[in-house]
C-alpha cells in the first residue's frame, strides 16, 4: 500500500520547518528551503527507503493529531517550557547514521559535544574519532544528513573550538539562536 508523509509548515523563531508525518511517526523536521519543501537530499531518501512511501503532501493545520502534537511540542520548547520531546519518531538512514543519530539525542538540553565525541571507541584501535579523524568526517557527515532537526538536536554538535562559520542545515543564525535558547551560547566561540 502507498502512503505520503503528511507535512505541514512550522514557522519557528529560527526559520521555516517542514514537519512530516508517516504512518504514525515523525519522519522528518527538516528545515524549509525556498520552495517550502525539505532538502533535495533528505527528501529523496525519505522517498527511497520509507516502505510504501510515495511522496509528500503539504497540508495547512491541523493535518494530523501527531502533527499536531510535534507543532505544540515544539513552540513549546521555543517558549522555554520544554527541553525533551515525547514524539514517536522514524529517523531514516544507514545503520551508521542511525547510531550517530541516537548519540546525538543523548546530548542533553543545555548542552554541546563534538563530532569526535559522538563516535563510539574503536575495539581495534583502543581509540576515538582522535585515533582516526576520518571517522569524526564521517560523524559530521551523518549529522549534516539529519531530517529531524531539534528533535534530534544536531545544533548541540560543535566542532572542537567552537562553531564553524557554515555547516548547519538551519544556517549559522539558526544554530545561535538554539544554542542560546538552551543557554549554551556562552560556552562557545559563536561567530557570525
Amino acid at each position: 500500500m502507498k502512503h505520503e508523509i503528511e507535512a505541514v509548515i512550522f514557522r519557528s523563531p529560527a526559520g521555516k520547518l517542514v514537519i512530516g508525518d508517516y504512518c504514525g511517526k515523525i519522519c522528518l523536521c527538516d528545515w524549509a528551503q525556498h520552495d517550502d519543501m525539505p532538502r533535495k537530499a533528505i527528501l529523496s531518501r525519505l522517498l527511497r527507503l520509507l516502505p510504501g512511501c510515495c511522496g509528500i503532501r503539504i497540508n495547512p493545520l491541523p493535518a494530523t493529531p501527531l502533527l499536531q502534537e510535534a507543532v505544540s511540542q515544539i513552540e513549546d520548547y521555543f517558549d522555554g517550557k520544554l527541553s525533551t520531546f515525547d514524539l514517536p519518531i522514524c529517523p531514516v538512514g544507514t545503520p551508521f547514521q542511525l547510531t550517530i543519530w541516537e548519540r546525538i539525542r543523548q546530548v542533553g538540553y543545555g548542552k554541546t559535544a563534538s563530532y569526535s565525541d559522538l563516535i563510539i571507541p574503536d575495539p581495534e584501535s583502543g581509540g576515538m574519532a582522535e585515533s582516526n579523524p576520518m571517522l569524526a568526517r564521517a560523524a559530521a557527515n551523518a549529522t549534516a544528513a539529519n531530517a529531524m532537526s531539534i528533535l534530534i538536536p544536531c545544533h548541540r554538535i560543535c566542532r572542537k573550538g567552537g562553531i564553524p562559520h557554515t555547516g548547519y542545515a538551519g544556517g549559522l543564525e539558526a544554530k545561535r539562536l538554539l544554542l542560546e535558547l538552551e543557554s549554551c551560547s556562552r560556552h562557545h566561540d559563536i561567530r557570525p
